[in-house]
């Protein structure tokens, strides 16, 4: 159980809270009632309130005549209530718009090599243009941590395989690509047809940034039943 829930909030709301924030500051329950918008016996009514589940008077009227003074308990509030009342409006303003061309930050993209080769440089342009300040990092995806990368913040975007996108991110199909196998063009005429028995048959070589010896080729074979 929080702190929070242990507080008695029965018998006071917002818009009390606002007043009383309001009549520290004023001092005076007809200014204070000015700047609320609300008429003098409205404002006196939420002092009362307050007075009550404060119990204490909270602003009495000064030896001059003129105004009222806080109390010590309404003097030791007035501090922690404006940086409360600061910190809820911040809570609830609608967040800004993006906007690119006055942002001054760094982007971390997770992606491999081929993804920066083919897209980056494209992306960099278009970036420079739009937004002059914003700076492009490109690191390479951690196996088995860009969920946590992404849920932390020290990655802001990835450009990977969808069979590696962590289960609830947010997608967008950037473009589909397909597998070839290459031979060289003046191999022997009588060199067997270059097919799939002839492809699982040779040696291969793997690059896996996580030192599995399973990637997604094979993956695909063990669909078809075959394997290198």
């Amino acid at each position: 159980m929080s702190d929070i829930d242990m507080i008695d909030f029965d018998g006071i709301d917002l818009d009390l809270l606002v007043a009383l924030d309001v009549l520290l500051d004023e001092a005076n329950v007809t200014r204070a009632a000015a700047r609320l918008g609300l008429g003098q016996p409205a404002v006196s009514a939420r002092l009362v309130r307050l007075r009550r589940f404060f119990a204490d008077p909270l602003l009495v009227p000064s030896e001059n005549g003129r105004g009222m003074i806080a109390t010590p308990r309404a003097a030791a509030l007035r501090a922690p209530l404006k940086r409360a009342l600061l910190g809820l409006a911040e809570a609830v303003r609608p967040p800004e718009a993006f906007d690119p061309a006055r942002r001054d930050r760094r982007f971390v993209i997770a992606a491999g090599d081929n993804a920066v080769v083919s897209l980056g440089p494209a992306l960099a342009e278009a970036v420079a243009a739009a937004a002059p300040n914003l700076r492009l990092t490109f690191v390479q995806p951690r196996a088995g941590g860009l969920a946590g990368d992404l849920e932390r913040g020290e990655v802001d975007l990835s450009i990977v395989s969808e069979r590696v996108v962590p289960p609830g991110a947010r997608v967008v199909t950037l473009r589909r690509e397909d597998f070839v196998a290459i031979r060289r063009k003046d191999r022997p005429r009588d060199e067997a047809p270059f097919d799939l028995d002839a492809y699982c048959t040779l040696d291969h070589v793997l690059v896996s940034p996580s030192g599995a010896l399973h990637g997604y080729v094979d993956e695909v074979l063990e669909r078809l039943g075959r394997r290198r």
